[in-house]
Order: structure tokens, then C-alpha cells, then sequence
């Protein structure tokens, strides 16, 4: 026969796990299992019944946080409406702005006076001149 190699320290730091396990598991199990099979439907109904009254209160507290989810995401639907209008006239005024520069610099700047244009025209004036005194 085997001899137990669980010293006395093991033995009394395992004592606080093992003897709640089965004073509250292991023995309610097997009272349950001696009373036969009416035991456990009983217990197998117990459960259902508990389970679907957590399932109505779960119901209702799904309601009420529909509801809430709901509220929430309108108001934070509507706050992104508004941040997204203020963000798109802040784009429009700035490409309004960036559009006037840009047709600023497309323009030509204008000279105060044709310089270039009169001394063509006095060359063509002085040329025609000197064509008509050779004669």
C-alpha cells in the first residue's frame, strides 16, 4: 500500500479550499443525486424559472438602455451635424479666399501707360515717312 507523501503543512494550506468544496458542492450534489430523479427535475425547474425572470428583467433593462442609446445617439448625431457645418464653412470661406488669390494672380497687372505700343507706332509712323520723302 502506498504511503501519503502530503506533509502536515500542505495538508493545513489546502484545508480552507478543499473543505468549503465539499461541504458546498460535493455533498448537496450527492443528497441531490439520492433523491432520484425528482430531485433533479426539480432542480432543472428551478433554474428555468429563475432563468426566464433574469430574462424579463434583462428585457426591460434592454429597453430602457434602447431608449437611452437612442437619445444619445440623436444628440450626438446632431453635434456632429453641427461641427461638420461649422467645419464646411470654415472650408468654403477659405477656398473663397485661396480662389481670390489665385484670380489675383492670374490677372495681368495693368501698366499706367503703353509704352511699348506708342514706339511701335512711331516706328511704323516713321517708317512710313521715310518710304514716302524717298519719292
Amino acid at each position: 500500500m502506498a504511503r501519503s507523501r502530503m506533509s502536515a503543512k500542505t495538508m493545513r494550506n489546502l484545508a480552507p479550499v478543499l473543505i468549503p468544496l465539499v461541504t458546498r458542492v460535493a455533498i448537496p450534489m450527492a443528497v441531490r443525486s439520492l433523491k432520484g430523479k425528482n430531485g433533479a427535475r426539480e432542480a432543472f425547474e428551478e433554474t428555468r424559472d429563475q432563468l426566464g425572470k433574469n430574462l424579463k428583467r434583462t428585457r426591460s433593462d434592454f429597453d430602457d438602455i434602447r431608449d437611452e442609446a437612442i437619445d444619445r445617439g440623436q444628440q450626438l448625431y446632431g453635434e456632429a451635424l453641427k461641427h461638420g457645418s461649422e467645419l464646411l464653412d470654415m472650408l468654403a470661406s477659405k477656398g473663397v479666399d485661396v480662389a481670390e488669390e489665385w484670380s489675383k494672380a492670374l490677372k495681368p497687372k495693368r501698366r499706367g501707360f503703353p509704352f511699348g505700343k506708342v514706339i511701335a507706332l512711331a516706328a511704323v509712323v516713321g517708317v512710313g515717312v521715310m518710304v514716302l520723302n524717298r519719292k
